[in-house]
Parts: structure tokens; sequence; C-alpha cells
């Protein structure tokens, strides 16, 4: 091997080692990427939990507003028998306790469907972290096997003759 080539080889080595570091350099800035992005998804799944539990509350109050409503309805259904003079009034307050059971049952829904929305996102959320967790452990495979030519174009160059 000439003095040329031997230089040249050199050179090469070394942009090689300058990609290096700046892969190394990338690699930092994406796990700082990914470990933010893993926060955020968990202060997400924190505030899902959460949103859990509340809709979960909601629906323990709404069937006890439910059970309450029915109670009076049963209520109202017995003065209705015992007093007659009071009948327009009284269908009207059935009326309203219908009217509010519909309601009670529309809010039921719409909490269902909440509900699900909320585990459809949080389905989403643990796919999203598996593929950054992959992408992570490729990252890990890529610096390794850098590391590797490294160690071995280093080694070519202490094996070389001086020029």
């Amino acid at each position: 091997m000439t003095g040329d080539e031997y230089h040249e080889l050199e050179a090469r080595v070394s942009a090689l080692e300058a990609q290096v570091v700046s892969l190394r350099a990338r690699n930092a800035d994406v796990r700082g990427e990914f470990a933010r992005v893993h926060d955020e998804i968990a202060g997400v799944q924190s505030q899902l939990a959460q949103l859990s539990a509340s809709v979960d509350e909601i629906r323990e109050e709404l069937r006890d507003h439910a059970a309450v409503l029915i109670a009076q309805s049963a209520r109202l259904d017995s003065c209705f028998e015992q007093l007659q003079e009071l009948r327009s009034a009284l269908a009207m307050l059935a009326f309203t306790s219908n009217d509010h059971t519909a309601t009670l049952d529309q809010h039921t829904a719409t909490l269902d469907q909440h509900t699900a929305t909320l585990d459809r996102h949080t389905a989403t959320l643990d796919q999203h972290t598996a593929t950054l967790d992959r992408h992570t452990a490729t990252l890990d495979q890529h610096t390794a096997t850098l590391d590797q030519h490294t160690g071995m174009l280093q080694e070519i160059l202490r094996r070389l003759p001086a020029a």
C-alpha cells in the first residue's frame, strides 16, 4: 500500500468516524424525543384513567338518580290510586318522571359511547407505545453496529503500516 492509498484510507476512516459521531448525536436527540413522547403518552393515559373514573362515578350517580326516579314513580302511582281528585297533577308528574327517565337513558348511552371512545384511544396509545419501543430497539441495534464497524476500522488502521 502506498502512502497516498494509506492517507486516502485514513481520510475515509476519519470521515466515517465523523459520521458516527453525528449519528450518535442524532441517536441521543431521537432518544430524548422518544422519552418526551413516552412522558406525554403517560400523561394522556393518566388523564384517560381519570376520565374513565369520572365516567364511572357519573354512571353510578345516574344509576342512583334512576333508582330514585323509579321509586318516585311508584309512589306517584300509589297516590294516583288513592287520590282521584289529583289525577291531572299526578299525570303531569308521571309524564315528567318518564321524560327524566328518557333523558337519563340518553345520557347513559352517551356515556357508554364516550367510554368506548376512551377505550379506543387507550388502545391506540398502547400501539404507539409499542411502536416507539420497537424503534428504540432498532436504534440501539444500529448504534451497536456502528460501534462494531468503528472498532473494526480502527483495528484495520492500527494494523496498516505507517506511510
